[in-house]
C-alpha cells in the first residue's frame, strides 16, 4: 500500500505547487498591469497630447 499511496502524495503536492505558481503568476500580472496602467498610460496620454499640440501648431 505505501508504494501506491506515494504517487498520489507526489500528485497532490505537485498540484499544490502548480496552484501557488498560478496564483503567484496572477498576482505578478496584475500588479505589473496596474503599474503599468497608472505608469504607461498616463505618459502615452501625455506624449499623444503633445504630438496632437504640435499637428494642430503645423496646421
Amino acid at each position: 500500500m505505501g508504494v501506491g499511496q506515494q504517487p498520489d502524495c507526489e500528485g497532490s503536492q505537485t498540484a499544490g505547487i502548480s496552484i501557488v505558481l498560478h496564483l503567484a503568476a496572477l498576482g505578478i500580472l496584475t500588479f505589473g498591469w496596474s503599474v503599468m496602467r497608472s505608469r504607461v498610460v498616463p505618459s502615452i496620454v501625455r506624449s499623444g497630447w503633445w504630438i496632437l499640440r504640435r499637428i494642430l501648431q503645423l496646421v
